[in-house]
């Protein structure tokens, strides 16, 4: 996927990284046990879709001015 010409990735850090992993995890032993929709399968949907806007818009949400997240301000939020 590009934005611009420009090659664009999501890159997902951290304790959020593992979390998603766990997520994942879960959800497939759902599906496996034949479980077709529950809150755990609606919030990965939900992170794919928006993993998919940012691929398609970067420009999409939060945008936080260098000289704040210097400061550690956006990482908060």
């Amino acid at each position: 996927m590009s934005f611009k010409g420009k090659p664009v990735k999501v890159v997902i850090t951290g304790e959020a990284k593992e979390e998603l992993e766990e997520l994942n995890k879960g959800v497939g032993e759902e599906i496996s046990e034949g479980i077709t929709s529950s809150d755990h399968q609606t919030l990965l949907n939900s992170i794919k879709q928006k993993i998919e806007i940012l691929k398609q818009n970067p420009e999409y949400g939060f945008s936080c001015p260098k000289r704040q997240d210097s400061k550690g301000i956006c990482s908060r939020i």
